[in-house]
């Protein structure tokens, strides 16, 4: 894959982190690419696939990081863990369906499997080796990690923007069937 896609899928990542978290409440700014862990971590993978690319989202995220992020939250009061977690998962799956559009508009369409979401201290991400990976630092008081790890087919690149055919929900947009 080319710098240009890579430059792509990085850019994807920054504007899905930011706004997402921005949605919640929670400013960040991009921090470069990673380069050390996070204490106190939530973290959430989940897999995606298509013809021509498929792979994995892991978003680790500081505990206090999540906790501000969670609706409804409340200085002073401390969730469970079990709401936190579920709130990554939740990020983790609002992330990944941001990537999904933004790839769509490359005309690329992916399919997203379902989070699943780990918490620890000193937890680590120990990424196997991949044609694309990508791990890009967020961060205000507190940090947060987002991980874009993938395979593709040979000679697949995100080429120039497809023209909106307007089959991309707009965020926020629900569709019952």
């Amino acid at each position: 894959m080319n710098e240009v896609s890579l430059a792509r899928i990085d850019a994807l990542i920054i504007d899905g982190v930011v706004d997402l978290l921005q949605a919640h409440g929670v400013g960040v700014t991009a921090a470069g690419f990673c380069n050390d862990d996070i204490d106190d971590p939530f973290a959430a993978s989940i897999g995606f696939s298509s013809e021509h690319l498929r792979g994995v989202l892991v978003l680790i995220l500081e505990r206090p990081l999540a906790v501000r992020s969670l609706p409804n939250f409340k200085q002073g009061t401390v969730p469970d863990n079990t709401i936190i977690a579920d709130w990554t998962g939740e990020l983790a799956n609002q992330l990944l369906g941001r990537l999904k559009n933004g790839l769509h508009s490359y005309g690329l369409d992916i399919s997203l499997g379902t989070p699943t979401v780990f918490a620890g201290r000193g937890l680590s991400h120990f990424a196997h080796k991949s044609p694309v990976y990508r791990c890009l630092a967020f961060k205000n008081e507190y940090r947060c990690l987002a991980a874009f790890q993938a395979d593709y087919s040979p000679g697949f690149e995100l080429e120039e923007k497809a023209k909106d055919d307007g089959s991309a929900l707009a965020e926020g947009e629900v569709l019952f069937f």
